[in-house]
């Protein structure tokens, strides 16, 4: 199926030849931000803003973190990004950072958009562990009501896929966090706040600083800014 890996964590880790990533300074820096502000288990909700400049790392930075402190603790992510570069980017660097992975038999991963070679957001099921998501697909997939054989109107995959987790601890990525205070974007992310118990949404940005509110809303984004 295009855009659909089944990771056996063992036969990956036996598979690897070469050593290991070795991150610089600024991105261990950033490991310490994140376990300090991301604590788990995921309780409530908090929004964080990863921030380092452009070349700095933080795809991998990000991906290596949550491997080892997120997805091993069985917790669900989605990754949105705004394009399919950037969805491949992300797919490629999990598949690098799996074997990072601790207590899990086999890791799902699905990469959504309307490009033929992903996957399309009708065929997300709960059993997918890390959904790599345009934004753009993930707003209308959540918005949008299918219909069933029946002809009655259901809830898309998607939109089923985030409500069966609404009562579990799960983790939300931003890539280009300034896109997120545009209409569909923002109402995507405080609708699954308002939906969702235990929900935590880190964001992406090249900026030395930012500090961003989403007016009318109760989500903030905080800075986890690392020295290059």
């Amino acid at each position: 199926m295009p855009g659909y890996t089944s990771y056996k964590v063992e036969e990956v880790k036996e598979r690897r030849t070469g050593g290991e990533k070795q991150p610089f300074s600024h991105q261990l820096e950033a490991f310490g931000a994140l376990a300090s502000t991301l604590t788990t288990p995921i309780t409530g909700y908090k929004g964080t803003m990863l921030v380092l400049p452009t070349g700095g790392g933080k795809t991998f930075t990000a991906v290596n973190w949550i491997c080892r402190n997120i997805i091993s603790k069985g917790t669900k992510v989605l990754w949105l990004a705004q394009s399919s570069t950037l969805l491949d980017q992300a797919a490629q660097t999990f598949k690098s950072e799996i074997h990072n992975i601790n207590g899990r038999d086999t890791i799902n991963l699905r990469v959504v958009s309307s490009s033929d070679h992903h996957s399309n957001a009708g065929s997300i099921v709960p059993s997918d562990d890390i959904v790599i998501c345009t934004t753009q697909t993930a707003i209308r997939a959540y918005s949008t009501e299918a219909v069933n054989s029946q002809g009655n109107k259901m809830h898309t995959p998607f939109r089923q896929y985030i409500d069966s987790f609404s009562d579990e601890e799960f983790f939300v990525v931003v890539d280009e966090a300034h896109h997120t205070p545009a209409y569909g974007c923002r109402n995507l992310l405080i609708s699954m706040r308002e939906s969702m118990k235990n929900l935590y949404i880190l964001g992406f940005f090249v900026l030395s600083s930012m500090f961003l509110t989403i007016q009318g809303s109760s989500i903030e984004f905080k800075l986890v800014p690392p020295r290059p």
